[in-house]
């Protein structure tokens, strides 16, 4: 990744890649927001986020830089169905079966701005 130029589109609700495969393996729908993403980037392939651990990106919005420091493990929130209140998955227990894992995640932004990674 070091040195790589990568344009990605922050999105807000739509397919980010990774979600998808999540959804996927649970064999259901999953709602993004259940992650609670701080950028959600579109235009990649799923966990492709992965590998930026340990890198700084610049955003090309500003003189913004973000720093991503380590992969985020999920808890058991991500099982309540947003707006709801109400459990109705276990995704913890399907990203551990499908992927090995628990984790999904990874100045001034808006949803549909073009960003360069």
């Amino acid at each position: 990744m070091t040195g790589e130029k990568r344009t990605a589109r922050l999105d807000g609700q739509s397919k980010v890649a990774s979600v998808e495969s999540i959804a996927e393996a649970a064999a259901k729908p999953v709602d993004p927001l259940r992650f609670r993403a701080n950028l959600p980037l579109a235009d990649m392939t799923p966990w492709e986020e992965t590998g930026f651990v340990g890198e700084t990106l610049t955003l090309t919005l500003g003189d913004a830089k973000l720093e991503i420091l380590k992969m985020i493990d999920r808890c058991a929130a991500t099982g309540v169905k947003p707006g709801a209140g109400a459990r109705d998955m276990d995704l913890v227990q399907s990203l551990r079966k499908r992927f090995g894992h628990i984790d999904c995640g990874g100045g001034g932004v808006k949803i549909g701005d073009a960003g360069r990674i």
